[in-house]
């Protein structure tokens, strides 16, 4: 088993065919949103606001990996 492979973005986000896929493309905005909600909500804690956003981007990583899983589970049946 080699793992060689390089990263890309380009096959996060297309299936099997090579086309783009809608599931994937959404849910790597989502988690890109959810990670950048979260370092803000980070600073804003650290600076003494209180603040919801840690748990609501939380649940923005959440649906875009399962957005993710969807794409290869769709890919691999």
């Amino acid at each position: 088993m080699s793992f060689n492979k390089k990263f890309s973005f380009v096959e996060l986000t297309s299936n099997t065919t090579g086309k783009t896929s809608a599931s994937g493309t959404s849910g790597l905005f989502l988690i890109l949103i959810g990670g950048l909600s979260f370092v803000t909500g980070v600073v804003l804690v650290t600076f003494g606001f209180e603040s919801d956003i840690l748990l609501q981007s939380i649940s923005l990583c959440y649906a875009g990996a399962l957005l993710l899983g969807y794409r290869k589970s769709k890919d691999n049946p």
